[in-house]
């Protein structure tokens, strides 16, 4: 057909990076082709599908299957990231009130700070 046949061997964490890979198959207005290609093994260790998934799903479920595990991963890593966040968060206000402390002169408060 005169495009480019893809082989995309990862599922992308982001839909987006799936579709600009899938873009990639037209060239000079000639439709290309795509497939996915994964291993279950990387299904299993990044996106926690069982084993058996496939043969537990019809075969036209299975990227429904895949957007799935792409979107709980997703919030698994968001929810990781906002438990990072609030936990520097903390660190930075102490980190003020430390410089604070020093700031004003008092001595017992920033070693309080400090030790904490």
């Amino acid at each position: 057909n005169g495009g480019v046949h893809v082989i995309q061997a990862f599922l992308s964490e982001e839909e987006s990076e799936e579709i600009q890979i899938q873009g990639r198959t037209a060239r000079q207005g000639k439709k290309g082709s795509y497939q996915m290609i994964l291993l279950n093994s990387d299904l299993e260790e990044k996106f926690g599908l069982a084993k058996d998934w496939k043969d537990n799903n019809a075969k036209k479920d299975w990227y429904d299957c895949l957007s799935n595990a792409r979107e709980k991963h997703r919030d698994a890593v968001c929810e990781k990231i906002e438990a990072n966040l609030a936990v520097a968060t903390e660190k930075d206000c102490n980190t003020h009130r430390y410089f604070d402390a020093l700031l004003a002169r008092d001595k017992n408060a920033a070693s309080n700070i400090f030790s904490d």
